[in-house]
């Protein structure tokens, strides 16, 4: 930023002679500018364009919007108000802000407003009369000439602390610029960016970063010849080496977290842009700590801005009304009123308990976040980076598909009523879920408690047979857990629910036809060589291992795999092992692991039967199943161990 750049410059003149190496490979790092009046009429079509044909290359911008508060007026050629003309709080809306911030997301790039601070001015200063300025008249202003943009598909304002340190003390300028995070966060539901360098960084206190959760730090390296500063490589390097470049920001000094603690780095003022005065003038170089996708993240999320409960589909319970021209900016439909591609969706109101309704319909989005109760009525969510719930979701029909390899964390309770799918490569967290009704379709899962009542039919679909479910307790009461061809832990705490789950698979089991109300598995009902069950074991019955599957176990799991008749360690195949834990159990109560293979809590001739019909044949452990496959002398001995037993029986 162009102003105070004495102020800046006297700040940077000692630099460090060596920089930073960040200590992880980065995908390529968006490059941006930040721009204001100063750099006069701007040809964003040849600034958006790639370098190799010409253009400047950039794909964010932070343009200047406002300085100062409400009142008074500022002449940005007379800083020092050598004329005393500039007064009160010395406000100034910048003229280019309108025109710069509409060309640069028409022609594809990121941008968002800026405002700069003037906290320098207070009760003495010149033309003031007797009135300091705060901080939250100066958000207002800035929400009277910024607020139409700080709306999805632009990004977050931000708020240019580089001023008052000479005026203000620590805590009072601490306090302005938390009373400005906090009108901006008031009235339009999101917190600022703060720019600023490493001395402000140090100067406030530990109130600023809580309010400004993003830094944006300014920190030249080299301003004679900024294209030697290895933007793509390197961290703001701190001056003098050794002090704490990222301040407040950075509790952890003098280790450094990894990522480094900043999200944009200012690393110039003397950049040269073509499109920006002939591509010779001076212009400030940003650049971003990931690619475009990571910058993504810093855009305006659509916001539910009411406390009623309503319809996704309705355009008034969001933050996103378009712009005059009805068309909206970079990244989002042409007409688009609800949350789009690029759209960090938050549904979210601390003084109210609000139930948001999906119809029928498909809806994309970038990232949600939901603090209420999400209902799901036919229509379907597609979020494309990170799914968050923290509250009830609802599944009345619909589905949420966390698409790639994006990952869905359920930290509340998903409740099935007429069913409905959720997939995810990754489904974490510790929330629960409960189906009542309808069959609700999920992947590989990590959640506290799963339950079936009702109807409800629960059913595990993965890519794999390696594919691993971890809940810490199962209750079935009716309806249905279909395991499918994949596999479960219970981590359960006290006594272990081996019993409940042995009449849980034994009602599925059905006498083979794995159609019963209780834990089923749809491959094996499917089966008609009626080869395929649900095995399970305490972890102590497979010598306590430390994985299952590649999930860490311990001595209070139970394991559960959808394999053969007559594995008896889970190993997908029926061997002589198996045979054994059959044999030293023969005619006791028993378990899958000890021989019970028909679920009836006896170990017998049945059993036998149905290892014999299977011994010598194996699954695939991670691949499509294909057919079983026998080893003949395997089961002709067998079947001469089954004769003799009969005999002596």
């Amino acid at each position: 930023m162009l102003q105070s750049r004495r102020r800046m410059i006297a700040a940077c003149v000692s630099v460090a002679t060596s920089l930073i190496a960040v200590s992880t490979v980065h995908a390529q790092r968006a490059e941006g500018i930040d721009v204001s009046a100063w750099q006069g009429t701007i040809n964003w079509t040849t600034v958006a364009r790639a370098e190799a044909l010409g253009g400047g290359g950039k794909q964010f911008a932070f343009i200047r919007s406002s300085r100062g508060g409400t009142t008074g007026f500022y002449n940005q050629s007379d800083p020092n108000n050598n004329n005393n003309l500039n007064t009160l709080s010395q406000r100034y809306d910048d003229p280019f802000f309108v025109s710069n911030i509409t060309n640069a997301t028409a022609n594809g790039m990121l941008a968002g407003p800026y405002h700069f601070g003037r906290l320098d001015i207070i009760a003495t200063t010149v033309n003031a009369n007797g009135i300091a300025n705060n901080g939250t008249d100066e958000a207002n202003h800035m929400i009277e000439q910024a607020g139409a943009w700080m709306k999805p598909g632009y990004l977050l304002p931000v708020f240019d602390l580089e001023s008052g340190q000479a005026e203000l003390t620590s805590a009072q300028l601490s306090q302005f610029a938390v009373d400005f995070s906090n009108r901006i966060f008031a009235v339009k539901g999101v917190r600022p960016i703060v720019y600023c360098s490493q001395n402000y960084a140090n100067y406030v206190n530990t109130t600023v970063p809580a309010a400004y959760p993003n830094l944006w730090i300014a920190r030249w390296p080299n301003q004679s010849n900024p294209e030697s500063i290895d933007i793509q490589n390197i961290n703001p390097p701190p001056s003098p080496a050794g002090s704490n470049v990222y301040g407040k920001w950075n509790p952890t000094f003098p280790a450094i977290p990894n990522p480094a603690p900043w999200t944009i780095w200012q690393y110039a003022s003397t950049i040269n842009v073509p499109g920006i005065g002939g591509g010779t003038a001076n212009v400030d170089g940003d650049v971003a700590n990931g690619d475009i996708e990571y910058m993504k993240d810093f855009l305006v999320p659509a916001l539910w801005q009411n406390d009623n409960s309503g319809t996704w589909t309705t355009t008034s319970n969001w933050n996103t009304a378009l712009d005059a021209s009805g068309q909206g900016p970079a990244g989002r439909l042409p007409g688009q009123t609800t949350a789009g591609l690029n759209d960090t969706v938050t549904l979210d109101r601390p003084a109210a308990a609000i139930t948001v309704t999906v119809p029928s319909g498909s809806y994309s989005m970038r990232r949600l976040f939901n603090q209420e109760t999400l209902t799901l009525t036919g229509g379907t969510l597609n979020v494309s980076r990170h799914a968050q719930l923290s509250n009830t979701t609802n599944f009345n029909g619909g589905a949420l598909n966390v698409t790639g390899s994006g990952s869905l964390e359920n930290n509340g309770a998903i409740n099935s009523t007429n069913g409905g799918t959720i997939a995810a490569a990754t489904f974490i967290g510790t929330g629960s879920i409960n189906a009542t009704g309808g069959v609700l379709t999920v992947g590989k899962v990590r959640q506290a408690n799963l339950t079936t009542q009702g109807t409800g039919v629960v059913r595990f679909v993965s890519a794999g047979t390696t594919s691993v479910s971890v809940f810490n307790s199962v209750t079935h009461t009716a309806g249905q857990i279909d395991l499918g061809d994949e596999a479960m832990v219970i981590n359960y705490t006290g006594t272990s629910p081996a019993g409940a789950l042995r009449a849980d698979l034994l009602a599925g089991y059905a006498n083979g036809d794995w159609n019963g109300q209780g834990i089923i598995s749809t491959p094996a009902a499917a089966d008609v060589s009626r080869s395929l069950a649900i095995g399970y074991a305490e972890a102590t019955d497979l010598g306590s291992p430390a994985t299952f599957l590649g999930q860490t176990i311990d001595s209070t799991s139970l394991l559960l795999r959808s394999t053969l008749y007559g594995d008896a360690n889970l190993t997908r195949t029926v061997d002589l092992d198996d045979f054994t834990a059959l044999a030293s159990n023969f005619g006791l109560i028993g378990r899958w692991s000890k021989g019970d293979f028909d679920y009836n809590g006896l170990v017998d001739l049945n059993d036998f039967t149905l290892l014999a019909s299977q011994f010598g044949k194996s699954l695939p452990t991670d691949l499509p199943r294909g057919s079983a496959i026998p080893e003949p002398a395997g089961l002709l001995a067998l079947a001469a161990i089954v004769a003799t037993l009969r005999r002596n029986r």
